[in-house]
């Protein structure tokens, strides 16, 4: 069975849409990062402004690394992306 990691914005209330589709069609979809919310990426830039960390310190925290590391995952793993 053929793996899509489906890319998108947390924006778009389309992606889990478009992820269905795929399913029915038969293939494996990867879209769970979706289910972080519109805004997580807005938290996320206001918590590590808020500790005084510039954009460049956030990227190098546990947080960021952690998010690299599972869509890395994924990426690596699925057929298509």
């Amino acid at each position: 069975m053929q793996s899509i990691y489906l890319i998108g914005s947390l924006r778009n209330p389309e992606v889990p849409k478009l992820a269905e589709v795929l399913r029915e069609e038969g293939f494996e979809v990867f879209d769970d990062w979706f289910a972080a919310g519109p805004e997580a990426d807005d938290y996320w830039r206001s918590y590590e402004l808020g500790r005084g960390h510039t954009f460049v310190e956030a990227l190098q925290g546990f947080a960021a690394k952690h998010v690299f590391e599972y869509d890395r995952r994924h990426l690596d793993r699925c057929n298509i992306a």
